[in-house]
């Protein structure tokens, strides 16, 4: 929406986020048994964070936390 042509668009209905539905935050699809997939992309994820280069893509994109903190 911050990008050209993005105030041609809104959002409309509810805002789908009840924690009754769709739980807390978001998530990747993973199968249980690949237990050493999980750690590897949550330490990917985490390196990203701690380094502010996850900020710095999601800003070219959002225009609010979308990890919700």
């Amino acid at each position: 929406m911050n990008k050209a042509g993005g105030e041609a668009y809104e959002f409309v209905g509810p805002s789908l986020t009840d924690p009754k539905w769709f739980g807390d935050g978001f998530g990747i699809a993973v199968r249980k048994q690949d237990k050493e997939l999980t750690k590897q992309l949550d330490a990917a994820i985490l390196a990203l964070r701690e380094k502010g280069i996850y900020q710095e893509i999601a800003a070219k994109y959002f225009n609010y936390d979308v990890y919700g903190q």
